[in-house]
């Protein structure tokens, strides 16, 4: 393992007590590790800049990696046909992804943002998505939309939740000992699920106590 060499048309290569030494040269790329995996260099198809644990690059296709402080700081940007996404991370604590569009659309400009994404663990996320958004505390899992802790085990230690869909504004407080609904026909809480109420429409207010309604129902 001390020292070789392979030498083909495509390529030269050199090592040095591998993996730790290495130089390959070739017509679209070339890769210095001196030594593997503190310093790496690379600069062709594939471009790669690390001082490790410190501080790494590495660029190859659509895809762009960056670290700090590994492997606690990212930054990554991924590039598709209609928008770009960036995803950064200073882990455990914080996360952050959007979408950038990069061609115009019916609903959207070059520049704008089709999604966003935040969590702040273990406190808070904030999310929107095709013009709908949800906020919600706490978030004790510090994963994003893992389908079954969302089915099974979020709901336990969701405090408050605020989503906004379509118009229609919910905040659902306490596992929905309390809830409110708002649109721009209706308005509508309740309170200890249906102890005590209110609800108004255009055309009627009924009140809720003691999980009966009052007053006159809206006509058809």
């Amino acid at each position: 393992p001390i020292y070789g060499r392979i030498k083909t048309e495509k390529a030269d290569n050199f090592w040095l007590v591998a993996p730790l030494f290495r130089y390959m040269t070739s017509e679209e790329q070339w890769i210095v590790h001196a030594p593997w995996p503190f310093i790496q260099m690379a600069d062709g198809e594939m471009r790669k800049r690390i001082v490790w644990p410190l501080y790494g690059k590495k660029s190859l296709g659509t895809l762009t990696r960056q670290y700090f402080l590994w492997p606690f700081i990212w930054n990554n940007q991924t590039k598709y046909a209609r928008h770009i996404q960036h995803r950064r991370y200073a882990l455990p604590f914080f996360a952050y992804q959007s979408d950038i569009v990069t061609k115009e659309t019916e609903k959207y400009e070059v520049g704008d943002a089709s999604s966003r994404y935040w969590k702040i663990w273990p406190l808070m996320s904030w999310e929107r998505k095709h013009g709908n958004t949800r906020l919600r505390t706490l978030e004790l899992w510090p994963l994003r939309n893992t389908l079954g802790v969302e089915r099974n085990w979020a709901p336990w230690w969701t405090l408050y939740r605020r989503m906004n869909t379509g118009g229609e504004v919910g905040h659902h407080v306490l596992w929905g000992l309390y809830r409110q609904t708002k649109t721009p026909e209706r308005f509508e809480w309740s309170l200890l699920k249906g102890f005590a109420g209110y609800k108004k429409t255009q055309n009627s207010r009924r009140y809720r106590f003691l999980f009966m309604w009052f007053g006159e129902e809206e006509q058809p």
